[in-house]
């Protein structure tokens, strides 16, 4: 299961103007970066690091201590985590998967990528172009909770989405520009309630203690 979060999405998301038409629902959208995040800022923030000294990959098996080892109603039934190495880049990886009594699961994989520029580039892009609109039945949300966002983070965005046809949802969050953590939940009716979200994950173990 590990590897495949940081792989798959070395495609990068269309950053035109070009509205996009749905031919199932006939929806026409333009879309929305209204609470964006600054694409230079974060080339600014690589270039930062590539020349500083916070250059050590976070050690899998810390990722793996920031992700709960239970959720009410559901069972741990896989966990991994490892350090690959691709041909340009390394990166660290974790992943728990939970199933309840329906055969639903709640997957969490949380990586460190500050090697691999390209994948945080592509979720800020997606991140900027979750406006809230309806596409063939997946919908993208910044969503907010109080006391989500970690408190002693030097960057943090995050994104909700959710399909109604499959009964799919995702939570994305990105931190420090460097870590990146993916929910998938199936068997959902809604998008996921983020202050539970919030008791999934415990930051301070990778973060600090003020996290």
């Amino acid at each position: 299961m590990l590897a495949g979060i940081a792989l798959a999405w070395m495609v990068g998301c269309g950053g035109n103007n070009t509205s996009v038409q749905s031919p199932d629902d006939g929806v026409l959208a333009f879309p929305d970066t209204t609470g964006g995040k600054s694409l230079a800022a974060f080339e600014a923030h690589v270039l930062a690091r590539a020349e500083g000294t916070d250059t050590a990959l976070a050690d899998h098996k810390t990722l793996l201590a920031v992700l709960t080892d239970t959720i009410p109603g559901y069972k741990l039934e896989f966990r991994e985590s490892n350090r690959f190495k691709a041909p340009l880049f390394s990166f660290t990886e974790a992943n728990k998967v939970f199933y309840n009594s329906k055969e639903d699961y709640i997957e969490l994989t949380l990586g460190d990528y500050w090697e691999n520029p390209d994948f945080f580039r592509v979720n800020l892009q997606r991140f900027n172009l979750a406006s809230g609109v309806e596409i063939s039945g997946v919908k993208d949300e910044k969503r907010k909770v109080a006391g989500f966002e970690p408190s002693n983070v030097k960057d943090f965005f995050s994104w909700s989405s959710h399909n109604s046809r499959k009964h799919l949802s995702w939570v994305f969050i990105g931190v420090n520009e460097r870590y990146f953590l993916t929910i998938e939940a199936t068997g959902q009716p809604d998008f996921l309630d983020l202050a539970m979200v919030k008791g999934w994950l415990n930051w301070s173990v990778l973060l600090g203690s003020n996290s």
